[in-house]
């Protein structure tokens, strides 16, 4: 069960020009793992882990993060699956012994709402230049 889970506005999505997600972090993190998981609608829903990827570097300012795309010494423990026509969650959790979440940060995003021409804020504002 997560102690603390925390929405960032400075987390922003866009597409690459070859139509990859990429996700970039504006602040720093401390983060064991980054989890890309389905919105939930309500408390039925199962969630599903799109991509999971643990063993990440050290987390500063201006980390980016193609989805799909591991970085050097990082592992691929889920996915990544193709990415929903509806929202997704980006958890950036930090983890107990158990692997349980203790803490997160999170942004969700629409990928079908990205472009390569922008980036897309956590909180929904638009940037055209890179934010960080």
């Amino acid at each position: 069960m997560l102690s603390g889970c925390t929405a960032v506005s400075d987390l922003a999505a866009r597409l690459t020009s070859d139509g990859r997600v990429e996700f970039l972090v504006c602040e720093p993190i401390d983060a064991d793992r980054i989890r890309v998981v389905s919105a939930l609608r309500s408390a039925s829903d199962p969630e599903i882990t799109y991509w999971l990827v643990s063993g990440l570097p050290p987390i500063s300012e201006g980390f980016a993060l193609t989805y799909g795309a591991a970085p050097d010494g990082a592992v691929e423990e889920a996915g990544p699956l193709a990415l929903p026509k509806d929202e997704v969650v980006v958890l950036a959790e930090s983890v107990d012994g158990t692997g349980e979440a203790t803490d997160s940060v999170q942004g969700t995003f629409d990928p079908l709402a990205l472009s390569s021409d922008s980036w897309r804020m956590a909180d929904g504002r638009i940037m055209d230049d890179r934010p960080c």
